[in-house]
């Protein structure tokens, strides 16, 4: 049985504490599950393509901070309430939670207003290794390049509908579905 869980993230001071104390790491667990071959995992292809874009987007905000962010970050996960903490610490973690903000609120994550490209992509790439086929194979099965493919796959172009729609008949599924799937979620 599989089960299947949505990241949902709150655009406020409790949603960015409890993304990072807790959903940081299951995102973390769900990637790493599913990317390890020989491990039974119960995460599907969808849940994956998500987690690995979150999981993106994080390594991308987490490279902006700087070294005072980064520490109160360390502290706010591990902290317990027994003392208060210096008004440096407060300071650095506003800032820290803005650039949150930034990176995971900013429309310029989406593509075609509702469409993340960079999660269609992780999708496509999601279903095709799940099912056992090679980049080679669905580049032939749908006319495409294998470069064109890997540009779908990487979300570095938008996959035009004849791919789309040979890709859905390949592997069952429907574009209607793929779309739903890729539209920005947090």
């Amino acid at each position: 049985m599989r089960l299947e869980y949505t990241y949902t993230i709150m655009k406020s001071n409790i949603g960015f504490r409890n993304f990072i104390k807790h959903d940081l790491f299951r995102i973390r667990t769900d990637v790493n599950s599913y990317e390890d071959k020989y491990n039974y995992t119960n995460v599907v292809p969808e849940q994956y393509a998500l987690a690995k874009r979150m999981l993106t987007i994080y390594e991308e905000y987490y490279g902006t901070l700087s070294l005072e962010e980064k520490d109160a970050l360390k502290i706010m996960k591990m902290r317990r309430k027994e003392k208060p903490l210096d008004y440096e610490y407060h300071q650095a973690l506003n800032r820290a939670y803005e650039k949150w903000i930034k990176a995971f609120f900013s429309h310029n994550k989406t593509v075609y207003k509702e469409i993340d490209i960079k999660q269609l992509g992780l999708l496509i790439k999601a279903i095709r290794v799940e099912r056992g086929k090679s980049l080679l194979g669905v580049a032939n099965a749908t006319g495409c390049s294998y470069a064109m493919v890997r540009h779908y796959e990487k979300g570095n172009a938008f996959p035009n509908a004849n791919f789309l729609f040979i890709f859905s008949q390949i592997f069952g599924c429907s574009i209607d579905e793929l779309f739903k799937q890729s539209i920005k979620k947090f």
